[in-house]
């Protein structure tokens, strides 16, 4: 998990302090953690920022490792916990968080809102903005920081292992597998059929990892 100076707490952040208790805001939940408590300028009818209690500074000071999956997931959890408790009557819920540079503090918070937005114009501070970052929902945050151990666990049976190649025969079930990186090979070694080539599909993030589909 990437920190501030591995690990040192900034003394001007002011959700530090939050998350030490050390102000007069009120938290909504608190554990080992991350603690909770409402956005002091709230955009919907329940407005919380969910924030890790060690100090990380954005969104891209995360890492596809397991433990930042597992904090990311962890604020989502409370999250939605906390606006299913005393916003039960909303039918639409966003969970995401703001990319620099248009994140407001430097202290990773999940912003948890139960909508209808308050007043509306306000709904435009959440929404992606491509190369500029903008909002991006927790849920697609949670697809880029998945382990890689993960991700392999979900490929289909007909991928094997690393650096092989495995030829099918009128293979169907390969061809939706995952976006790829498609060449074409020589057919010669791996069929009689000469005269059709074979797709050779290079699977990110593995560009080790080939299968041959007819």
């Amino acid at each position: 998990m990437a920190t501030l100076g591995g690990g040192a707490t900034p003394s001007a952040c002011l959700f530090c302090e939050i998350a030490r208790s050390s102000t007069s805001a009120t938290l909504l939940h608190s554990d080992d953690r991350v603690v909770a408590f409402q956005d002091i300028k709230p955009a919907a009818f329940r407005h919380y920022l969910v924030i890790p209690v060690e100090h990380i500074s954005t969104v891209n000071d995360l890492k596809r490792k397991p433990e930042d999956f597992s904090l990311v997931s962890h604020l989502y959890d409370v999250g939605k916990t906390l606006l299913r408790r005393d916003a039960p009557q909303s039918t639409h819920y966003r969970f995401g968080f703001h990319q620099p540079p248009l994140n407001s503090v430097n202290h990773l918070h999940l912003h948890c809102l139960a909508l209808p937005f308050t007043p509306r114009w306000k709904s435009i501070k959440y929404f992606p903005l491509g190369p500029l970052g903008g909002f991006i929902e927790v849920e697609k945050l949670l697809q880029k920081l998945k382990p890689l151990s993960a991700v392999s666990s979900t490929l289909r049976p007909c991928l094997l292992s690393l650096k092989t190649v495995i030829a099918f025969h009128g293979c169907s079930c390969c061809t939706d597998i995952l976006p790829s990186q498609v060449s074409t090979m020589s057919k010669a070694n791996h069929h009689s059929h000469k005269s059709q080539p074979v797709k050779t599909l290079t699977l990110s993030p593995y560009p080790d990892t080939m299968v041959a589909c007819c």
